[in-house]
């Protein structure tokens, strides 16, 4: 299966899992708090703990819209630039698992253009929840550093690691939707990327990312 019908079979998946949270979540919420608001209209004496009840719910509500939008499009790169939106995916990724993640990053302001920013950032976003899903890890790092005209990203956790022997892993590291996908961002922006096993125990992912590169052209 090529890259354009991975990529197509992706975006299926996403519409999906959107409609699904849209659904499940939001939907689920609205139609409660409709349901609070007939119940504390159609009563002469109203209870506070009903209203308070709505007003969380909404919270919720908006807080999941936010969520979704924030998959969808990661605006906090326009606000804050590269580095402060990947530390704060990471912040928020902390917040609702038990890894603790060490990041550092040097300044990358005006080196990269926003379009790869986005693809610097998904790289990052998907290689740890990867970590997440599937390491086993208590904890990771992110570093991003700047070397003459190259900016190397490093991203390392401490879980079961890879046996890059494994036929069936070969066959992920190549054909795997998330795993294709971070290759394909990579080499949108001119980036090499490398997934090694670390001897003590974990997983690395490395890229690097030539910059100037339309000047060699």
């Amino acid at each position: 299966m090529n890259f354009s019908k991975l990529l197509i079979q992706s975006q299926e998946e996403e519409r999906k899992r959107l409609s699904n949270e849209l659904h499940d979540s939001l939907g689920q919420n609205l139609l409660v708090i409709r349901n609070l608001l007939y119940l504390y209209n159609s009563v002469e004496e109203k209870n506070e703990d009903d209203l308070s009840q709505i007003s969380d719910l909404i919270k919720e509500s908006i807080d999941e819209v936010k969520e979704i939008s924030a998959n969808l499009h990661p605006h906090q790169l326009e606000r804050l630039g590269l580095n402060k939106a990947v530390g704060s995916m990471l912040n928020k990724i902390m917040r609702a698992t038990d890894i603790t993640i060490t990041y550092n990053a040097d300044d990358l302001t005006g080196l990269i253009p926003f379009e790869d920013e986005i693809n610097i950032y998904r790289i990052i976003q998907e290689s740890i929840n990867n970590i997440v899903k599937h390491s086993g890890a208590d904890n990771a790092s992110v570093n991003i550093r700047k070397r003459d005209n190259t900016v190397s990203i490093s991203i390392e956790d401490n879980g079961k690691g890879l046996d890059l022997t494994d036929q069936d892993l070969q066959s992920k590291l190549t054909e795997g939707l998330g795993l294709k996908s971070i290759r394909e961002r990579a080499r949108l922006i001119n980036g090499k990327i490398l997934f090694e096993s670390i001897p003590s125990g974990g997983t690395r992912v490395l890229v690097e990312i030539k910059l100037n590169r339309n000047s060699d052209n």
